[in-house]
């Protein structure tokens, strides 16, 4: 029968085709649930089997139908037909025990923001295969072999990450070499810079948020390596293994936990795409400096870091800002002003570390910032005559490390340095203020966070419960870049 309105709209072309996909999407998952009930398999293994096929049905639909519009309804459509599936108990068997179903929808939503994004069709179709294979094979073999967990709170495994590192390069490979249409060599420059990112972000992603981080950090590294690796193979392979060889001597030397060295990958692999070396440079001269004033005293440094070096939160705190300031400065074709936010963020971070790690050195106790009375050493919002002198040095170091690569001027060492140096007072404003404190017992020491393994209920009384100290370095990052950018 022919029906000649559908052919003039094309609205209802779109929503009649992403209606058939949804349904069809919804019934490979009911098939896998029939399958699953009546071959008694694992549910861990069913759930794979439709994790890879629900993947590679994205990657196929991108290349068999060419209109976006039409992808996107049917993304999003079979997202919200699955979660309602879900709730009625259709799908129950599918998700692991006492788990939600935000895996499928998460992978779901990873497609769609691809598609709105404007991703090529090829860098979808790759990602979505990593998504496919990698994840799976992290998820068995982890469950296999792995018994030794990233960090102690995760439970990612050393062999399930290693194992997807080593799926994501075969992928990656095939699909850089297959897809889209690269040389041989630089199919395996590519295939191992976008393998170590991804396999970055599946340990580090909690829950069921690297089906959606996956497939999105993939396709953004493979997009940085068609503009910013566009030329020599050379530069990426030596890059890779800077990061690589920093990240080790980080995890060796204790100064970063498994999680924090994974992050400091993902960031010195987009600083290199973005800001090249000279901004690398900087970002590292405040990395060791840091670590090694840590170092200095360790018997003073706090537990944690004492033992397992700085974790994720703590790396991300501050090196979201320069990371931000670095897209933007490529963004907008090495704009100074970018640079001068990207090098002034960083100096925050120095002054700030450089302010703790010295101001341990100090003779005279510490006074809170806001009222001036003395505080134990160590106390949020506490400064020291060696603190301030710690500061401006973190700030002076930094500053200079732009001009010396030619960041900013030299005629702008002075302002940024002193922008990052205030900026150090208004992070111990901040923990001094909002940030939470909890005790114990009355006239008790104010810890930062709650105790593991104490049962007694902490009081609050200081700051907002929601208010972390990496929050705040975050906050104090981004206002500096804010002043740096329009200064």
């Amino acid at each position: 029968m022919n029906w000649p309105l559908l052919h003039r709209i094309p609205v209802v072309q779109h929503g009649l085709l992403a209606a058939a996909l949804v349904v069809a999407i919804c019934g490979l998952f009911l098939g896998a649930k029939i399958l699953q009930k009546y071959l008694s398999l694992d549910f861990e293994i069913s759930r794979k089997v439709v994790h890879v096929v629900c993947a590679l049905t994205g990657a196929v639909l991108v290349a068999w139908v060419p209109d976006r519009p039409t992808l996107i309804l049917a993304a999003t459509g079979s997202g919200i037909a699955l979660a309602a599936m879900r709730y009625i108990g259709l799908l129950g068997h599918l998700t692991r025990p006492n788990r939600s179903f935000r895996g499928p929808i998460a992978g779901f939503a990873a497609f769609s923001i691809l598609l709105l994004i404007g991703a090529r069709d090829a860098n979808i179709q790759i990602a979505l295969c990593v998504l496919a294979f990698a994840d799976t094979a992290a998820c068995l073999a982890g469950r296999r072999w792995g018994y030794r967990t990233l960090t102690a709170k995760s439970a990612k495994t050393w062999i399930g990450t290693f194992a997807f590192a080593v799926s994501a390069f075969a992928v990656l490979f095939f699909g850089e070499l297959f897809l889209a249409g690269a040389s041989l060599g630089r199919a395996l420059a590519v295939a191992a810079i976008a393998a170590c990112i991804s396999a970055a972000v599946e340990g580090l992603a909690t829950g069921d948020a690297d089906n959606l981080l996956i497939p999105v950090s993939v396709a953004l590294t493979l997009h940085l390596a068609e503009n910013a690796w566009a030329g020599s193979l050379v530069d990426p392979i030596v890059q890779l293994a800077i990061v690589l060889a920093v990240a080790g001597l980080a995890i060796r030397r204790r100064w970063l936990s498994a999680d924090g060295a994974l992050s400091v990958v993902i960031v010195g692999i987009v600083l290199f795409a973005t800001v090249g070396y000279s901004g690398t440079a900087v970002m590292t001269i405040f990395f060791l400096a840091g670590s090694i004033a840590t170092r200095v005293r360790p018997e003073t440094a706090t537990q944690h870091d004492a033992r397992e070096g700085r974790r994720a939160g703590q790396v991300w705190a501050w090196a979201l800002m320069p990371v931000t300031a670095g897209l933007l400065f490529a963004l907008a074709g090495h704009s100074p002003h970018f640079a001068a936010a990207f090098v002034g963020s960083v100096a925050v971070a120095a002054s700030d570390t450089m302010a703790t790690e010295v101001g341990r050195f100090s003779s005279t106790e510490p006074r809170l910032i806001v009222s001036l009375a003395k505080v134990p050493p160590g106390t949020s919002g506490g400064v020291t005559p060696a603190g301030i002198a710690g500061a401006a040095f973190g700030a002076l170091l930094i500053a200079a490390a732009g001009a010396g690569v030619r960041m900013i001027e030299w005629s702008q060492l002075l302002p940024v340095a002193t922008i990052a140096f205030l900026g150090s007072f208004v992070d111990s404003l901040l923990g001094a203020t909002l940030q939470r404190g909890y005790i114990y017992e009355p006239g008790g020491y104010i810890y930062e966070d709650r105790l593991k393994d104490v049962h007694i209920s902490p009081v609050l009384v200081r700051g907002l419960a929601y208010v972390s100290n990496e929050t705040v370095n975050f906050l104090t990052a981004a206002l500096v870049f804010c002043v740096c950018w329009l200064a």
